[in-house]
Formats: structure tokens, sequence, C-alpha cells
């Protein structure tokens, strides 16, 4: 109502997906984006190049990968959250300590495209987003399995 009547807008905004007990690892994740196994879509399907793709982590460990620029409208972080919680002692960690394993793919949308995605919400004739903001995310970042067909 506020988006609608007031002509608000939304800055930014960053959506979360959470994969738990998926036994997914972004050590292993990284390593199949290093050797082309797996790579990422962008909204066109064309592949995001490698030098678009960085990391952080410790030297046996890939912890978080990044996708795109901070400065784009749209950047993809995805990170071991379980390990961020229970290192940290964070207000999940309880939640982080009962599960194997949290991984979190998180897309930053600031600019157009949070204007356009505060746009969308403000139409929606449901409380339910969720299934559209998890759509966002998709719409940016396809990872694929890297079968041939993409080179």
């Amino acid at each position: 109502m506020i988006y609608q009547k007031f002509l608000g807008h939304i800055s930014r905004i960053d959506i979360a997906v959470d994969f738990i007990d998926y036994n997914f690892s972004i050590n292993k994740i990284f390593t199949k984006l290093k050797c082309e196994e797996y790579f990422f879509l962008n909204t066109r399907n064309q592949v995001i190049k490698a030098d678009r793709i960085r990391c952080i982590g410790t030297k046996n460990e890939v912890l978080t990968i990044y996708v795109g620029s901070r400065n784009s409208d749209a950047f993809l972080r995805l990170y071991n959250k379980k390990q961020e919680q229970s290192d940290n002692k964070r207000l999940y960690r309880l939640i982080a300590d009962k599960h194997d394993n949290w991984v979190r793919f998180e897309g930053e949308f600031k600019h157009r495209e949070a204007h356009a995605i505060g746009a969308m919400i403000s139409t929606l004739n449901t409380n339910n987003i969720y299934p559209y903001l998890a759509g966002c995310i998709l719409k940016h970042w396809k990872m694929v399995i890297n079968d041939g067909s993409q080179e």
C-alpha cells in the first residue's frame, strides 16, 4: 500500500534461499565451477565467464562464492550458513547445530532491479511472496551442469 499510494520504492533487497541438509558444499560447487563441470547462466542464458566468479576461504576450503560485481544491480553470493552461524555463535546457532549442512544462495538486488522487484511485490494479490522472490534469483542466475551444449 505504501509503495502504491505514496510512490515508495525499495532501494535494496536481499533474497536468500536456504538449502538445509541437501548435502551441498560450497567447496565442491567451486571446484566444479573451476573445472567447468558446472557453470552459471545469466538472464539471457549466456554463460557467466569465470572472471566474474570469485571466492574466499581458507587455504584448503572455499567458504563463499561471489558471482558478478557488488556494484552491479544484481549480485549473488553462495556461502556456508551453518559454519557462519556456528563459528560466530550467532542468532541461529542452535538451528545450525541441529543440521549436517546449511548452504545459502543470496541475491543482492539494488537500484533498477530492487525497484522492479518492489513494484512487482506491491501488485501481487497474495501474501505468499516467497515463490516470486525465489524466482527473482532464478531469473538472474541458473547454475547448471555442463553437458557440452553451451560451449
